[in-house]
């Protein structure tokens, strides 16, 4: 199998060469290079993929995307952000929660969840709606600071007025002042 690749690549670079010189990604070509290297060399793919610091897998990915698509630019890195978000708040929930906000601007996420579950019959945890609120900017760092006590003061233990020890059986009590 990874004789079968090497080949496929060695036939294919020829014909991308003009393609890789002209591009301007740094990315694509560096990933281009390396392909190249291991490819053309009499060496192994394992021993060339050592050697280049790069993983077997790495170079059978990126060779087989280059044979599939049979372009340079198809070894630029593309988003891994997911198309959809299955557990992503719909947008008439998320505008209920903001209408609710913008009447009672101070009531906090269990109040406006309760609300939409009253009012509009949708069940809104509120952790949902306060992850709804901080993305829609509408919990201000001031106000939460505000109600958020920083406690300065420092306790100390009083010293007491005996010290007792015990060692090797015998009791020693001391006034301390």
């Amino acid at each position: 199998m990874s004789n079968s690749v090497k080949y496929q690549l060695r036939e294919l670079l020829p014909s991308l060469s003009p393609q890789a010189k002209a591009i301007s990604d740094p990315d694509c070509k560096s990933k281009f290079k390396i392909l190249k290297m291991i490819a053309e060399s009499r060496k192994s793919v394992e021993m060339m993929c050592a050697e280049m610091g790069k993983s077997h897998q790495w170079f059978f990915k990126w060779s087989n995307i280059l044979i599939k698509h049979k372009d340079i630019l198809s070894l630029k890195n593309r988003s891994r952000k997911p198309k959809k978000s299955p557990n992503q708040t719909p947008k008439r929930v998320a505008k209920r929660i903001r209408k609710l906000r913008e009447l009672e601007p101070f009531s906090g996420p269990e109040r406006i969840s309760r609300d939409l579950k009253l009012h509009y019959n949708i069940v809104c945890s509120p952790s949902t709606v306060y992850a709804n609120l901080k993305r829609e900017k509408l919990i201000s760092q001031e106000y939460s600071k505000k109600l958020s006590k920083k406690h300065l003061k420092r306790y100390r233990r009083p010293l007491p007025g005996w010290l007792q020890m015990a060692s090797d059986g015998f009791q020693i009590c001391a006034l301390l002042d």
